[in-house]
């Protein structure tokens, strides 16, 4: 199992780069740190990486 760790990436941005990684590099799963992981879009795109096979784990980071 490989896992991809993305900081910050609850974006758009960010979000494409990470479906367009998973595809090519073959992730299963996605570690997603970040300051607001539980925003409804964030939610929205766990559902869409979920479908295509893909664990999303999110944690929220703080500013230390």
């Amino acid at each position: 199992m490989s896992e991809l760790v993305i900081v910050n990436g609850a974006s758009n941005i960010s979000k494409r780069v990470v479906q367009m990684l998973t595809k090519s590099k073959g992730y299963n799963k996605v570690r997603l740190l970040d300051f607001r992981p539980y925003r409804q879009s964030v939610y929205a795109f766990q559902r869409e990486m979920s479908a295509q096979g893909v664990t999303v784990d999110k944690r929220l980071t703080n500013n230390g």
